[in-house]
C-alpha cells in the first residue's frame, strides 16, 4: 500500500487539528473566549433539540461517556451557557437548556461554521464535496463495524490459570 494511502488517519487528525485552530480563531474574533472548540457538538445538540435535554440524549448523540458529558455541562453551566431544568414527568432526572448567552453564540455560530466549511471546500466541485463526504462516511462505518464485532481469538491471558 502506498505511503499516501497509509497516512489517511494521520491526515484526518491533522485536518481536525487545523479545523479546531480555525474555529478557535473565529470564536476569539467573535468574543467567545470562554467556549472550547471541543464543546461544538454539545452546543449543536443544545441549540437544535427541544429543552430540557437529558444527559442520556447527549451521550447517545455524541458517543462520549456520561462522566465526560457531565463535566462539559458543569463547565458550560459555570460559564452561563446552560441551566439545569427538571424533566417533566420524571422528578429523578434533570435536563439541560440553553441560556440567552448560548442563544447569542447560536446567532453567530452559523456564520463561523459556514466560514470553516467554505475554507475546507475551497476549490472543490460540488461533486467532489459529495464524494469526499460519502467516502469518509464509508470509512467511519467500516471502523464502527470492526469495533463492534467480537474477536474470534480470545486474548492470550484468557483461559490460563493464575
Amino acid at each position: 500500500m502506498n505511503k499516501e494511502i497509509r497516512g489517511i488517519i494521520s491526515k484526518i487528525s491533522l485536518i481536525r487539528k487545523q479545523a479546531n485552530m480555525f474555529m478557535r480563531k473565529e470564536l476569539d474574533n467573535n468574543g467567545f473566549f470562554d467556549v472550547e472548540t471541543a464543546h461544538g457538538t454539545i452546543f449543536e445538540i443544545l441549540l437544535t433539540s427541544p429543552p430540557p435535554i437529558t444527559m442520556k440524549t447527549f451521550v447517545e448523540k455524541t458517543g462520549r461517556a456520561k462522566s465526560t458529558i457531565s463535566g462539559v455541562i458543569d463547565t458550560l453551566e459555570a460559564r452561563g451557557y446552560v441551566e439545569r431544568k427538571p424533566i417533566p414527568g420524571d422528578r429523578r432526572q434533570v435536563g439541560v437548556a440553553a441560556t440567552e448567552k448560548a442563544r447569542i453564540l447560536e446567532s453567530r455560530f452559523g456564520g463561523m461554521a459556514d466560514k470553516l466549511l467554505d475554507t475546507v471546500y475551497r476549490d472543490f466541485s460540488s461533486e467532489e464535496r459529495v464524494e469526499l463526504c460519502s467516502l469518509l462516511n464509508r470509512a467511519l462505518e467500516n471502523l464502527k463495524k470492526a469495533n463492534t464485532e467480537k474477536t474470534s481469538n480470545p486474548p492470550a491471558s484468557e483461559g490460563k490459570a493464575n
